[in-house]
């Protein structure tokens, strides 16, 4: 279920709520959400690396300069089968859209069924299918998602696994274990023959056994010759509600910070990581002062304390990764103060605890050992 993704993060979300929260940017949930499942999982994932997830109103989807890269470097349309064509005027929620990735944002449509096939009308208080043949194919074409979430004419064969691009964040984060679950439905790849001016990039494709492949489930797509444009990229929504859905949003993320990063953007991440590492290693040094059978008292605080620290590194190196710097670097300096502290707790905890001992061995009528 998609259930437990949500129910793993609860303690890192506790984590993130014991400081005041400092975000770099916001992730936009475009109109309609048909997926509320995937967009529940979403919202979960994303506050786990520092992000929030904004819903925006027929209104807002329209409002002039409010769906930018700048404002939102990622959008994210669920439910991909309905998507908003008209708000006020014919198209004007298409032509904000196609601005938005032209202008270099970056548009996730998860789908379980044909993209981009049901085009939707703002009658003012709830959304109604609209008309737009024509908009409809030059939208799917000039996003690449040509025929994407499509059936196939014959189901996989059993004994599937999705394999994913190698030099990937994909092949870092899924391996190649990730198969298609019993409940998700039929599967609804991506084909790779799009329009001649778009890029195609499959990020995880479906194989079987002998090596067949059945279209990817994860794709980036890219206009040819558009150096500023942003990237679409499809996903099946099955995975991201399933138990992979947190390491393949993160994975997507990595990808998207990696292809849009600049260089003062990969010169403040090196800085954060070598930050990062700093601090692993003045804890890893503190955690060596305490034997591992040694236990009370403040020993066993310091311990607790520790692990607490070990997972805000691990929880800043999944923000740093998918390229929430401000957010990342804002909390590293407040762990310098905790973490430089914990050595020094360290070893007057063991002298307390060997000391209490002594003590009591002093006081014992029996000798000690026996």
């Amino acid at each position: 279920m998609w259930s437990k993704p949500l129910k793993s993060c609860l303690a890192l979300l506790a984590l993130a709520a014991l400081t005041e929260p400092a975000r770099a940017w916001d992730v936009a949930l475009l109109p309609p959400v048909g997926d509320e499942p995937a967009a529940a999982a979403l919202r979960a994932q994303c506050a786990e690396i520092g992000l929030t997830c904004v819903g925006l109103s027929a209104a807002q989807l329209v409002e002039r300069g409010k769906l930018t890269p700048s404002a939102f470097p990622m959008a994210v349309l669920l439910g991909g089968e309905r998507y908003a064509d008209t708000v006020n005027d014919d198209g004007d929620a298409v032509a904000v859209l196609t601005a938005y990735v032209d202008a270099g944002g970056s548009l996730l449509v998860l789908a379980d069924g044909p993209v981009l096939s049901r085009p939707q009308r703002w009658t003012g208080n709830a959304w109604d299918a609209a008309t737009a043949p024509l908009r409809k194919v030059a939208l799917a074409t000039r996003l690449g998602l040509l025929d994407a979430g499509q059936s196939l004419e014959s189901p996989p064969p059993a004994g599937c696994h999705f394999a994913p691009t190698p030099g990937t964040p994909f092949a870092t984060r899924l391996g190649d274990k990730l198969t298609p679950r019993a409940d998700s439905g039929p599967y609804r790849p991506i084909p790779g023959n799009q329009d001649a001016s778009v890029e195609f990039a499959p990020l995880l494709t479906l194989v079987d056994a002998q090596g067949g492949t059945y279209g990817a489930a994860i794709a980036e797509t890219r206009r040819k010759g558009a150096d500023a444009a942003g990237s679409v990229f499809y996903l099946w929504a099955p995975l991201l509600r399933g138990e992979a859905g947190r390491d393949v949003l993160f994975a997507l993320l990595t990808r998207r910070f990696e292809r849009r990063a600049d260089d003062a953007d990969r010169a403040q991440a090196k800085t954060i990581s070598d930050q990062l590492d700093a601090l692993a290693a003045r804890l890893a040094d503190a955690q060596r002062v305490l034997p591992a059978d040694l236990r009370g008292g403040e020993v066993d605080a310091v311990r607790a304390d520790a692990k607490k620290q070990s997972d805000t590194l691990r929880w800043l190196r999944n923000a740093l990764a998918v390229g929430n710097l401000d957010f990342a670097a804002s909390r590293v300096a407040k762990l310098r103060e905790p973490i430089g502290a914990l050595q020094a707790r360290a070893g007057m905890a063991v002298d307390a605890v060997v000391t209490d001992a002594v003590a009591a061995a002093i006081a014992s009528p029996f000798p000690p050992n026996v």
